[in-house]
């Protein structure tokens, strides 16, 4: 997996698909920005998906955005016990399924966002996650975005 930081929003970089992390509620304030970015359209395809529990992700077409999908992912809103962590380690891993049952190479993911959230826990887990033979990564590129334009 190639590693790369850029101090890009999600919504800036060409890529296969991006990740947007957001909470149960897929139609709340929480998914203005992707709205706003992607067009009203996308309404539809969220509203498709009919919530989303935390700890898992869902693919959509990315509509007006740069990227050809949308991955979105609900995580916990901290990770300040066990059943947290659990569910923010398996929001990461179905979003890894996700790249691999679609076969994209290059994923953007708002590291921003999550380090606000979660302060520097998520660096360890999303190490871990990388690290394991669980996926495939030698051809996927994935770009931490550390910019929230």
């Amino acid at each position: 997996m190639d590693l790369r930081f850029v101090n890009k929003s999600i919504f800036n970089i060409s890529c296969d698909c991006m990740v947007y992390f957001t909470t149960n509620d897929l139609l709340g304030r929480e998914s203005d920005a992707l709205i706003k970015n992607a067009g009203e359209e996308i309404l539809y395809s969220l509203s498709e998906i009919n919530g989303l529990s935390t700890g898992d992700s869902q693919i959509i077409p990315g509509k007006d955005l740069l990227c050809d999908y949308v991955i979105v992912s609900c995580i916990p809103k901290e990770i300040n016990d066990e059943n947290k962590r659990y569910l923010f380690e398996e929001a990461l891993y179905s979003i890894f399924d996700i790249l691999e049952e679609y076969q994209l190479n290059r994923l953007a993911m708002d590291i921003e966002y999550i380090k606000r959230i979660y302060g520097n826990h998520y660096v360890e887990i999303l190490n871990r996650i990388i690290q394991e033979n669980r996926f495939n990564y030698s051809n996927v590129i994935l770009y931490l975005c550390q910019n929230t334009d």
